[in-house]
């Protein structure tokens, strides 16, 4: 089954989607500057493998929201209902994320990943992971 959509209709659906200042990246960004407002943090860092959307540079951490399509996190059964471009296509992002995440981690930078939904359905506890990190790395510095 091929896209249900023309080539140039496909272009303006995919057009309107955002990758950077999503609802959940914002919502990320006033948990964090609530909670730690001294700590400095970098938006959408480049020059750091997957661009992180938060990047705390002292304490080597890098925080991802990924939308949960986009990303693989779909329900059960799902993803094999897809089209095989689909398919393809979120396959070849779930390969570049773990690839990115090891680059991150062999440059002893801490990767923490959150979906959009799980961001938006449980910000606190999104938010004790990070405060995790950012406590045990603050301990190490002192």
């Amino acid at each position: 089954m091929g896209d249900i959509f023309t080539p140039k209709k496909r272009s303006d659906v995919m057009r309107r989607i955002r990758s950077k200042n999503t609802e959940p990246e914002k919502l990320l960004f006033s948990l964090i500057k609530r909670f730690w407002p001294t700590f400095r943090y970098r938006k959408h860092r480049r020059g750091i493998p997957g661009t992180p959307d938060v990047f705390f540079p002292r304490q080597k951490i890098a925080v991802f929201v990924d939308g949960d399509f986009w990303h693989g996190k779909l329900k059960e059964g799902r993803f094999e209902k897809l089209p095989e471009y689909w398919q393809n296509k979120i396959r070849t992002n779930m390969e570049r994320d773990e690839r990115q995440f090891g680059e991150l981690v062999a440059r002893g930078i801490r990767p923490i990943r959150f979906f959009a939904g799980e961001l938006k359905k449980n910000p606190e506890g999104c938010i004790a992971q990070i405060e995790e990190c950012l406590v045990g790395n603050v301990r190490k510095d002192a």
